[in-house]
């Protein structure tokens, strides 16, 4: 096997309905929808990536595989397990300001009742 890294990414996959009847219809302009399409597909995919992480690497006909790189696992578990200790620690901040003596989210919510 060969030596490499697990990467986190978000696949999607975009094809255009009623492509046989698009091809039947335009005949050989269905190439400028095809065109236009992918023109629109390829901006959206770089303006959502973060860094350019992102791009359209398949056209199959009518269809399009859209990828947006995420990162190395293992950063992108230690960025999760950060980003876990900050909310919860604000969770628990609030609940702590809030200290059940009328203030903090819980005691809006009683008063709303």
């Amino acid at each position: 096997m060969i030596d490499g890294k697990k990467i986190q990414a978000i696949f999607g996959f975009a094809t255009i309905k009623a492509f046989d009847f698009l091809v039947v219809s335009l005949e050989d302009d269905v190439t400028a929808i095809i065109n236009d399409v992918a023109h629109i597909l390829h901006n959206e995919v770089f303006r959502w990536g973060l860094g350019n992480s992102g791009q359209c690497n398949k056209n199959l006909g009518a269809s399009f595989l859209l990828v947006w790189r995420i990162g190395e696992t293992a950063s992108v578990l230690a960025d999760q397990a950060r980003a876990a200790k900050v909310v919860f620690s604000a969770s628990r901040e609030d609940d702590e300001e809030g200290g059940g003596g009328g203030g903090g989210r819980g005691a809006a919510r009683k008063r709303e009742r």
